[in-house]
């Protein structure tokens, strides 16, 4: 037999580019000479469209063979199934996927009663795509956004899984929660199954350093004009106080208040000093020690 790997692309959150991220993979493999299969497994049939395909006018599809395994009959072979997508194999889906859901739920439920021999809901998938695995070197499965049963099935048929991840916070739910799924697969249904690893998606290497350096920008250039009036204003303010304290100090005859008058003339200058020398910092020696930085 064919060596094969059989990953499944899956989270239980939509928008995480599950679907793109299968198409990339695959299309990233085939120039490296390995076959691969990208198997549609969402009603919603995001993976078919996308690879240029109307889930309306295909006429076989993974719930087809699906079908055929739940009803142990006979159907169309698996290769007649299989669009051609430029580099890729597709095998698409369609509403009918839904369906076969439904039938999986019902047959789960009453597994109970089911006889020794019945085939587990949860293992359709993997006897249905056992036939590519003699034909290609890795299928990859593009699962619905759901911990149901047709995310199971394709854990369940699986050497490992993909999650993608979008780089933001409201996304770790959802890997708790498909992390969780996958411990309870493989400790159920798919002892060898694996987490292939987590892949970033949608990240944008400036979104949260360019909203800190646009804040950081905002705020020196208002330090800087803040800056730039306030170090003229406490000079007068502080040479005015200074002066009023020497011509207080000069006409006093109180001894006690010339030594207040100097002390007074200290701590203006002393403000002055400390105002200034934390406003000249901030505005033009942080951004010039940056500057070099950068440089070197």
């Amino acid at each position: 037999m064919k060596s094969c790997k059989v990953i499944s692309c899956a989270l239980a959150k939509g928008g995480t580019t599950k679907t793109t991220s299968t198409i990339n993979i695959g299309a990233a493999l085939t120039p490296l000479g390995y076959s691969v299969v990208a198997v549609d497994n969402d009603p919603q049939s995001n993976l078919t469209t996308a690879l240029g395909h109307d889930p309306k006018s295909v006429r076989y599809t993974l719930a087809s063979k699906m079908l055929n395994v739940l009803d142990d009959s006979d159907g169309p072979l698996m290769k007649d199934c299989l669009l051609p997508c430029n580099m890729l194999d597709l095998l698409p889906s369609n509403q009918k996927l839904a369906l076969v859901e439904k039938r999986l739920t019902v047959k789960s439920k009453s597994s109970i009663l089911a006889g020794q021999d019945d085939l587990p809901a949860e293992l359709v998938m993997r006897k249905t795509l056992e036939p590519l695995r003699e034909h290609f070197d890795y299928i990859l499965i593009d699962c619905p956004p759901s911990a149901g049963l047709l995310t199971i099935n394709a854990m369940a048929a699986s050497d490992s899984v993909l999650i993608p991840m979008e780089a933001h916070f409201l996304g770790f739910e959802a890997i708790k929660q498909t992390l969780e799924l996958i411990l309870r697969v493989r400790a159920q249904l798919n002892p060898a199954l694996d987490v292939e690893g987590i892949l970033l998606t949608k990240f944008q290497d400036r979104t949260a350093l360019a909203a800190t350096e646009d804040m950081w920008t905002v705020a020196n250039r208002i330090i800087v004009d803040v800056y730039s009036q306030i170090a003229g204003i406490s000079t007068v303010l502080a040479g005015l106080m200074s002066a009023v304290s020497v011509i207080g100090a000069k006409m006093s005859n109180n001894q006690h208040k010339v030594d207040q008058a100097w002390d007074w003339l200290k701590r203006i200058w002393i403000a002055w000093a400390i105002i200034n020398g934390i406003g000249a910092f901030i505005a033009y020696v942080r951004p010039l020690l940056s500057g070099l930085n950068t440089i070197t």
